[in-house]
């Protein structure tokens, strides 16, 4: 049986991804960053938070709770990811998280994206996403270049 990305796995061995994914996505999308990231855990709680500045004026908000284990290994509870430009006025683009249950949408599980229109900045839509197919912060990087190469040269939103 596979492991699910996000399962129990070693504080260190998560960091060492971590930054991977980060130096990766710095590479083609990521132009700075502001997380809080332990470089150790003490703690029952763990939280990574901060911003990820990207091209196109872009930037991804994150918040994420990990608890940890006797064996000093991680495992995320809670989640956060939000697209939107960095300037005002807020324009959202999506949002990943976990916060709040959408019962009355007949979701199974917390975790869900809410998606905006690219037009009025209001939010359309709320999509069951579940646990197993949550995104990592890499996959929410990569969403949000991939929407930035399809919208950049759209007057409407680049005037």
């Amino acid at each position: 049986m596979p492991v699910s990305k996000h399962d129990w796995m070693d504080f260190d061995r998560y960091l060492s991804i971590h930054d991977r994914c980060i130096e990766q996505a710095s590479s083609y999308f990521v132009e700075h960053l502001k997380l809080v990231v332990p470089d150790m855990v003490t703690e029952k709680d763990v939280r990574i938070h901060g911003s990820l500045g990207c091209h196109g004026g872009l930037v991804i908000h994150v918040d994420n709770y990990f608890e940890l284990n006797q064996h000093n290994r991680v495992r995320g509870v809670e989640y956060r990811y939000q697209a939107q430009f960095a300037e005002p006025p807020l324009r959202r683009i999506f949002r990943y998280d976990n916060g709040h249950v959408y019962k009355r949408e007949g979701h199974p599980d917390a975790f869900h994206k809410h998606v905006f229109n690219d037009r009025t900045w209001r939010e359309f839509a709320v999509e069951h996403v579940g646990r197993e197919q949550f995104p990592t912060l890499l996959d929410v990087i990569d969403e949000l270049y991939d929407w930035w190469v399809q919208h950049r040269d759209d007057p409407l939103i680049y005037p």
